[in-house]
């Protein structure tokens, strides 16, 4: 078992490709870890549409927020941005949280429908928001970045790590790329 993990960092630091997701897998990591700033967009309301057989949400809440998960990276908790001029201490409250074991996919909102038709389709290097979706969570996770650049590789990044604690997330972001997903 130990031999395996050896030959496998091994093959990453070799495998240039692989050690580029590795770095980036770190950075996100961190990110996660001590939070950022950036906005969600709270459902505040849901529709129920008999086609697809799901809810939507009719009508979403802005929200300034500093995102931030736990060291081991379960949890992505969410609280007031702050207005100090020196940040504030992170507070986890279960309240005010999601499960990222219940995320099954991170798409750009140019692939949802509810971000397409709140905001259209921006091309995708210009695009800011990404959505986490779960079938277990409360609902859809709608977060948008300042930039487009730290948009993409908070998507790589929350794939990467999502890959690392679950087989069927990587299984489901393989069949979304088969099918010409971004």
């Amino acid at each position: 078992k130990e031999f395996a993990a050896i030959s496998h960092a091994y093959d990453v630091l070799i495998d240039e490709e692989l050690r580029q997701k590795y770095d980036l897998g770190e950075k996100i990591k961190d990110v996660l870890r001590r939070g950022f700033d950036a906005t969600l967009y709270i459902p505040l309301e849901m529709q129920y549409n008999e086609e697809t057989k799901k809810s939507y949400p009719s009508q979403l809440e802005t929200q300034q927020l500093t995102v931030f998960c736990d060291g081991e990276l379960n949890m992505l908790f969410y609280q007031p941005e702050s207005t100090a001029v020196e940040n504030e201490p992170l507070h986890p409250n279960m309240d005010k949280c999601f499960e990222l074991r219940y995320v099954q996919r991170v798409i750009y909102g140019r692939n949802d429908l509810v971000m397409s038709a709140a905001f259209g389709s921006p091309p995708l290097e210009q695009e800011t928001r990404i959505v986490l979706v779960g079938s277990k969570l409360p609902h859809d996770i709608y977060i948008e970045f300042d930039t487009p650049e730290s948009c993409h590789q908070m998507l790589e990044g929350l794939r990467i790590v999502r890959c690392e604690k679950s087989m069927l997330f990587s299984q489901n972001l393989e069949k979304w790329k088969n099918k010409g997903f971004d």
